[in-house]
């Protein structure tokens, strides 16, 4: 990977502080994974994604919490409205799942459709709430399938759920939630981290794990790939390289592909900013940000991005990180 090209002026940042325990306590949250590594660098897995649910305001999740925040943004400063604890035992009539990893639903990425909000957790089940005027409503947790998921996105008609390790996309009807699978036919230990989709073409953001997450001198060497859907295949039109990465974000927004990732090389965070031009991927500039990116989204002219090394979503005007 080439040295990062510019950085962006200081945002606006809204850190989110929880007190998480690292071990079973009594009734509370606990965050049984400790920190994660990437190449020598650790972080903990704090505020994962942030999606616009309008212009002034935001869904935030943090993972380690198991939370969902409703966040309003006024005169460029944030306030939490509306938090929503994802406790499935409360909502779960089988009490095996009242104990344990499985009582909580820790959020990783985050995808909207109208007022639903779909989460993917880096297992097989994925979580439903809904936004009703200022209030966060939980709806149901679902099993989708026998493989974890990362990647989440949604269209007019599905939700989208990224594979760690069949290499395939499941998707889930927003109205009869039939579960359906799309082939991106990818290597053994590739994960699908990210989907993004312009007109015709899907991009997929790919990585494949070196050492395990929670040992120092873990890397990852990662991809982005170029498809073109045919029926339930996705068919490689183009790959780019990118060694040493971690890819966890995207948000397609007026032609560009902007994708959140931390550069293991220059051990710092970049948004690397992409363009399909003749069917190949172009990158357009990386920008330098704050460590360990993640989510990511973009309303009315305004980038704003997670930080798990902050524990905090950070806004900019898109202006200043196209003109850097």
């Amino acid at each position: 990977m080439t040295e990062t090209i510019g950085s962006i002026k200081q945002g606006i940042e809204f850190i989110i502080q929880e007190d998480v325990k690292s071990e079973k306590h009594g009734n509370n949250v606990f965050w049984e994974q400790g920190d994660f590594f990437f190449n020598n660098q650790k972080r903990q897995a704090t505020v994962t994604d942030v999606k616009y649910v309008a212009a002034n305001l935001l869904i935030v999740a943090h993972r380690a919490a198991a939370k969902l925040y409703l966040v309003e943004l006024k005169d460029q400063s944030f306030s939490i409205i509306d938090t929503l604890l994802l406790d499935t035992a409360k909502y779960s009539l089988n009490p095996k799942k009242r104990y344990g990893y499985r009582r909580f639903f820790h959020p990783d990425l985050i995808a909207l459709h109208d007022n639903t909000v779909y989460i993917s957790e880096y297992t097989k089940r994925c979580c439903i709430v809904e936004v009703i005027g200022n209030r966060l409503v939980y709806k149901k947790t679902i099993d989708l399938g026998n493989t974890p998921f990362h990647g989440c996105f949604s269209d007019n008609t599905h939700a989208m759920f990224g594979s760690v390790k069949d290499g395939c996309i499941t998707t889930l009807n927003h109205h009869n939630h039939k579960v359906d699978k799309i082939n991106a036919h990818l290597e053994p230990k590739q994960r699908i981290k990210t989907i993004g989709v312009e007109d015709d073409f899907w991009v997929l953001s790919i990585d494949k794990l070196s050492g395990k997450h929670t040992e120092i001198g873990s890397t990852a060497d990662c991809w982005v790939k170029l498809y073109r859907r045919d029926k339930n295949n996705l068919e490689v039109l183009d790959t780019l390289s990118l060694p040493y990465g971690q890819i966890d974000g995207h948000k397609f927004y007026n032609h560009h592909h902007f994708i959140t990732m931390h550069d293991g090389n220059n051990q710092c965070g970049v948004i690397m900013i992409l363009k399909i031009i003749a069917n190949k991927l172009s990158i357009v500039k990386r920008v330098a940000c704050e460590s360990f990116p993640h989510g990511i989204d973009i309303m009315n002219e305004q980038l704003i991005y997670t930080s798990y090394a902050n524990s905090s979503i950070i806004l900019h005007s898109l202006n200043e990180l196209i003109e850097t």
